[in-house]
């Protein structure tokens, strides 16, 4: 009888771990040969890994899960753009013009989805509101109308009609800047809706771009009255010792700084530097400014 070989348990999860492989392509006369590819937590890029061009194509092996936002910057030309993994293949190619990106189209499904919808979201409120103007002036039957009504249903597309279960990242970034970020609607979240949401989400928040704007947006509806009590009822929700209360944290002692509020970006980075527990990355690249 042949023995059967059992493969330890480890080597068996390495074999199932999550990875992608991120493959972008340039035109034949674009000259940069390096590439560097970065992850995100917060709002600060994180470098992945760098990659040589080969036949004028890069190819990152991504050897993680990762659903977020991504950038690639391409250092010899100043060239960088940014995109989306939900932890599958992707796939873009760009046009140039005297050797700066002119466009980038996304091949693969999810970033061509997400793509297409922040697209339509800037034309739903600037142009959506006069073609439904124009729209009562034409028949359907007519070859205007038609295209109208076509226009006019692409671009009334909401979070609602994306599949979570097949392209989660794409929803949960839609769903959240439309509640909470969108113009005309992050009025509508109180500051318990922010610290709940803030509070209870996945790592996706971390790897979405949007948790600036969302730290913003709860100071905003705090008021200038009083910032600091703002902050501490953030805080105190978090925890300071945790990861994520270290990353926000982190944030607003950077928003502070960027918008000159010494006297709290100095309370805050006091109470950074006396944390006495393990502190991450994250925060300890903001101590150090």
């Amino acid at each position: 009888m042949k023995k059967i070989c059992l493969l330890p348990a480890v080597f068996i999860s390495l074999c199932f771990q999550a990875q992608f492989t991120v493959t972008i392509q340039a035109p034949a006369d674009f000259q940069d040969q390096d590439a560097i590819l970065y992850t995100l937590n917060g709002s600060k890029d994180i470098i992945a890994t760098k990659e040589t061009s080969k036949n004028h194509t890069w190819t990152f092996k991504y050897p993680k899960h990762y659903m977020g936002m991504m950038k690639v910057y391409l250092p010899s030309s100043n060239n960088s753009f940014n995109f989306i993994s939900e932890n599958k293949n992707v796939d873009i190619r760009f046009t140039t013009e005297k050797n700066k990106i002119k466009d980038v189209q996304y091949q693969d499904e999810a970033n061509e989805l997400m793509s297409r919808l922040q697209e339509n979201a800037q034309k739903r409120q600037l142009i959506l509101p006069a073609l439904t103007q124009i729209k009562e002036y034409y028949k359907d039957t007519t070859e205007f109308g038609k295209a109208l009504k076509t226009e006019i249903s692409r671009l009334s597309i909401q979070t609602g009609d994306i599949d979570q279960s097949q392209h989660p990242f794409v929803y949960y970034y839609n769903t959240n800047y439309d509640k909470f970020i969108a113009e005309g609607n992050a009025k509508k979240a109180s500051q318990e809706d922010i610290i709940n949401f803030i509070d209870k989400s996945n790592d996706m928040l971390e790897s979405s771009s949007l948790l600036r704007p969302l730290l913003v947006a709860y100071l905003n509806t705090g008021g200038n009255t009083n910032v600091a009590g703002s902050v501490d009822k953030l805080l105190d929700r978090l925890k300071v010792e945790t990861p994520r209360g270290q990353t926000v944290l982190s944030e607003l002692i950077d928003i502070f700084d960027v918008y000159d509020m010494s006297e709290l970006k100095n309370k805050y980075l006091n109470l950074a530097k006396n944390l006495k527990c393990t502190i991450t990355d994250r925060l300890a690249s903001t101590l150090k400014i």
